[in-house]
């Protein structure tokens, strides 16, 4: 043996020093050669073409490519020069690392020579020490002992030195060499470090650790770049979808597995490449099957029916729904999913899976998995199969996970194909219908559960009123019918598009009939779903949420629209529109009938209690949305309360085809009877009293402003304003050009029907319920003098137009109307205002008592001439009509004289309307009635539509 090893107490280490000393591997070469590698791929990614050209116009190098398509180019330049920069820094960290390491090593093998040199210093103080006396025969003195004692030690002192004075160098060596190593560690750390953060950079961790395709997913956000980013994520898709279904498919799951798959594919369930890809390897049995199975993992108690599976099996219920509606051709606008679903929008057509399979026939084959799925019976887990009460069908368990998920993010909708089956024949939609009717499905939902519930939920359950509100598959269809709240934020004109696409198939797939009779025919689906569905019979309740999600479908599905091109049959895109504008009116129309259906049938004692129809009180969300719905329509409902239509091939409600760009709500005259006749539509809406909201809106005297719980205004206030701001704009418009009295004629012939309806209506409401006449009177008044002597439009400079008015009102009552009716950073102007409002309120209505006699609230007819008269004289007074001794006034204002003068101009120009106290405008009134316009105003007072009406309301 050479030698002890390094550390011995009692010996050396004769190793050479290559072996004790062992020099650091050589990677100087291979370093140097990546650093320049780096340096050089660094160089390159930035003279790529679509590096060097990024702020070139596109038209050089993309051949004039579309404007999207160029935006996206140039991002890419910019990106793809980011991406260079970090392989500079990687390239530096290297070739400093290499340099150190080359240095390091020139160090070493300097102190293995030092150590080799330490040794051979050991041997040849060893060998001065000569040969060990211990071994020899030594001549003592005579008399004496023999004795070599003295030589052996210090022979032993010589060797001892030796030994010492080794170890002593040899301990500095190791010192040393201890020191090159962690230098050399350090150093590759301090290069590591460098390397990753320019990695960093462009690569996050997870993504790095996930593969090729994952960093490609990663580095192109669709946000950015919506076609390069589409590409990466679907390559991604594709390559993990094998094991998200593997995982899906598991069965049975522990919770830990079930927390597992949340924590690890739950949100990519709501990403249209990833829902894509993975439809190709799960049915929707299978996603039914998984759920059922998650529900017997339980809480990671004993699986036993009726305990709660826990938060974890919610989620991953919850997470499952979301991949249902995706798998539809569903859009979800939540959070970073938006930007997905721009890119997946604009890729989709060009995306193929396994086999070749393209993105269209991936969703047409869940649509048919959902109709074949939809009718087959599933078994809740601990039960045996075949018990009816804890059976679920395929419907149920849509209905169930779709809706949670849609609850839980109201920016999941479903696709366009779920509505209109893209291969043609039954879409799942009309096929859920079907089945609701021939199961009953709506209405065993209504019925008491007796606990029944706590087993067949696959989601929380009666924890809340919208928890109950899936056990209604269709309530859970029309949660995720709505557009997604969040699209106006996005304002993306291919989610518009794309939007506007999904909602023109709802639109058709509500227009229809149905495919059963209801009483002796079919009769239109919107119809039957608003008043003859669910517990509509025998409790008065259609919907579970009280119409709140079927509401706020047909509010979006049926906002009103308008051609302004020429109306050329041979014109596809007209054709288009002329449909999809009659669907819009008729489901406006047939949800006013399936509502009046509801408020037809007699439920005995327990109805109309207070004079409220328990159909109207037990479908509240839908009668709040009621007021939201038709206020856009109020010029065709006011035209069918003056001239109802004949009946028409048995049906009671129908849209026209479009004439002028413009498709008519038609009802007949029995409709228009129950509509403003007693316990008719007009007077249940005015049962509709949503909370105040306590805020700074409130502070003013603007009845119009309220913000309400809710977010919606009271149904009967939305029509009342919209119906009288459209009197007021057909007065305005009409005046431009035409004679001012028989432009009062027709606009009164129009509309006092229905302002007289509205008005009656609340007054009923607000006596029926004890309020004084005196009172309500005065409250209902506020809200007409408003609309006529003040509110405004927030776009400043504009007159208000049909719905100017109503949209800044529904605007405020949802929280954003701060200044939608008083001009903006105008405090002054604003508070003289509210007390023009204030004035104008009281004098009309002294006025109205004075002729009604002081002791008594005014008569109705008094109150709408009145407010009529109001009408006329803003009408006249803003318009070019007004003229005074036949010259336009306001084209010579200077013809105004004397108090007229004073009261209209202002350094010499006429003052808004608004800005006249509420004196002046009572004077100004009077001022055209007892002058130029006399006969208007007389012919206004004796109008014999106006009268009519007025006679039928004061004698009922």
């Amino acid at each position: 043996m050479a030698g002890k090893t390094i550390g011995s107490a009692s010996d050396v280490d004769l190793r050479p020093g290559t072996e004790a000393l062992k020099q650091l591997p050589d990677a100087v070469g291979d370093a140097t050669e990546l650093s320049a590698k780096f340096s050089k791929d660094g160089t390159a990614i930035k003279h790529t073409q679509v590096a060097q050209h990024k702020s070139l116009p596109p038209e050089e190098w993309t051949g004039a490519a579309a404007d999207a398509a160029s935006d996206e180019i140039q991002k890419l330049g910019t990106k793809t020069e980011q991406l260079a920069e970090p392989f500079g820094g990687a390239s530096g960290a290297l070739n400093e690392w290499a340099t150190n390491l080359g240095s390091l090593r020139d160090q070493i093998k300097t102190l293995q020579g030092d150590w080799d040199s330490a040794i051979a210093q050991y041997h040849k103080d060893i060998a001065a020490a000569g040969p060990n006396p211990s071994g020899q025969t030594f001549i003592s003195a005579p008399g004496a002992v023999p004795s070599n004692q003295e030589a052996i030690a210090e022979y032993n002192r010589a060797i001892k030195t030796a030994r010492q004075t080794l170890r002593s160098a040899q301990d500095g060596f190791k010192t040393t060499y201890t020191g090159y190593l962690s230098q050399c560690s350090e150093g590759a750390q301090t290069a590591a470090n460098k390397i990753n953060a320019a990695r960093r950079e462009v690569v996050s961790d997870q993504a790095g650790a996930g593969g090729r395709d994952a960093v490609g997913a990663s580095l192109f956000l669709p946000s950015e770049l919506p076609t390069v980013s589409g590409v990466a994520m679907w390559a991604h898709a594709q390559e993990v979808a094998p094991e998200i279904a593997e995982d899906l498919k598991k069965q049975p799951k522990t919770v830990e597995e079930v927390k597992a798959f949340n924590e690890k594919w739950g949100d990519l369930l709501g990403n249209p490449f990833y829902a894509n890809a993975l439809s190709q390897y799960v049915t929707v049995d299978d996603i039914y099957n998984a759920s059922l199975d998650a529900l017997g993992a339980g809480d990671g108690r004993s699986p036993r029916p009726g305990s709660n599976p826990g938060d974890s099996v919610y989620l991953f219920n919850k997470n499952l729904g979301t991949l249902l509606a995706m798998s539809t051709g569903g859009t979800n606008l939540s959070g970073a999913t938006a930007g997905a679903q721009v890119s997946f929008d604009l890729m989709s057509d060009h995306l193929t899976g396994k086999d070749g399979v393209k993105v269209s026939e991936l969703v047409q084959t869940k649509l048919d998995q959902l109709k074949e799925a939809g009718w087959k019976s599933y078994t809740i887990p601990g039960y045996p199969e075949g018990v009816p009460q804890y059976t679920l069908q395929g419907y149920d368990v849509f209905g169930q996970l779709a809706g949670y998920a849609a609850r839980e993010n109201p920016a999941l909708a479903l696709g366009a194909g779920f509505y209109e089956n893209p291969a043609g024949g039954t879409s799942v939609f009309a096929d859920m219908v079907q089945w609701d009717h021939d199961t009953k499905a709506g209405e065993v939902a209504h019925l008491s559960y007796a606990g029944r519930a706590v087993n067949m939920s696959l989601i929380p359950f009666d924890q809340t009123d919208a928890d109950k509100g899936h056990y209604d598959p269709l309530q859970s269809v029309f949660e995720l019918s709505d557009t997604p709240d969040t699209l106006e934020v996005h304002n993306n004109p291919l989610l518009n598009q794309a939007e506007e696409h999904r909602l023109e198939k709802f639109r058709s797939a509500l227009d229809t009939n149905t495919s059963f009779n209801v009483g002796e025919r079919p009769i239109n689906l919107v119809r039957y779903l608003t008043g003859s569905r669910g517990a509509s019979m025998s409790n008065g309740s259609v919907f579970l949420d009280g119409g709140e999600a079927f509401g706020k479908a047909i509010s979006d599905a049926t906002a009103p629209t308008e051609w302004s091109g020429a109306e050329d049959l041979s014109d596809p895109a007209y054709n288009a529109w002329k449909a999809d504008a009659k669907h819009r009116s008729s489901i406006v129309a047939n949800l006013i009938a399936g509502y009046v259906d509801g408020l037809d049938v007699d439920h005995g004692a327990t109805d109309k209690i207070g004079g409220e129809d328990i159909f109207g009180k037990k479908n509240s969300a839908l009668r709040s949305w009621m007021g939201t719905i038709l206020a856009p329509h109020v010029s065709d409902i006011a035209e069918n309360i003056h001239d109802p239509a004949k009946d028409k091939d048995s049906l009671v409600a129908w849209g026209e085809d479009p004439s002028n760009g413009h498709s008519k709500i038609r009802l007949n005259g029995y409709l228009v009877e129950r509509l403003t006749g007693k316990d008719g539509l007009f007077q249940d809406l005015a049962f509709d009293r949503p909370e105040v909201v306590d805020n700074d809106l409130a502070k003013n005297s603007n009845p119009l402003d309220d913000q309400y719980a809710g977010g919606r205004l009271p149904a009967i206030k939305a029509l009342q304003i919209a119906a009288y701001d459209g009197y007021i704009d057909e007065l305005r418009r009409g005046m431009q050009g035409s004679d001012v009295s028989s432009v009062i004629d027709s606009a009164t012939n129009h509309w006092s029907g229905l302002i007289c309806q509205a008005y009656d209506a609340d007054l009923e409401r607000e006596i029926a319920i004890g309020v004084d006449k005196d009172t309500a009177n005065k409250r209902i008044r506020s809200i007409f003098d408003f609309v006529a002597g003040q509110a405004i439009p927030a776009v400043a400079g504009k007159v208000p137009g049909v719905g100017g008015i109503v949209d800044a009102a529904i605007n405020a009552a949802a929280g954003g109307g701060e200044d939608a009716f008083l001009p903006i950073n105008n405090a002054d102007k604003a508070a003289a205002a509210n007390q023009s409002a204030q004035a104008t309120q009281a004098l009309n209505y002294q006025l109205g008592q004075q002729q009604s006699g002081a002791e008594k609230s005014p008569s109705l007819g008094t109150v709408v001439q009145e407010l009529l008269q109001t009408g006329v004289t803003r009408a006249i007074y803003e318009s070019s009509a007004w003229t005074e001794n036949g010259i336009s006034v306001h084209e010579h204002p200077e013809i105004l004289k004397g108090e007229l003068a004073d009261k209209c101009l202002e350094n010499g120009t006429i003052r808004n309307w608004t800005d006249l106290s509420g004196a002046d405008q009572v004077w100004i009134e009077g001022h055209f009635a007892n002058g130029a316009y006399e006969k208007s105003y007389n012919d206004l007072a004796n109008n014999g539509t106006l009268q009519r009406v007025i006679g039928e309301l004061e004698k009922k």
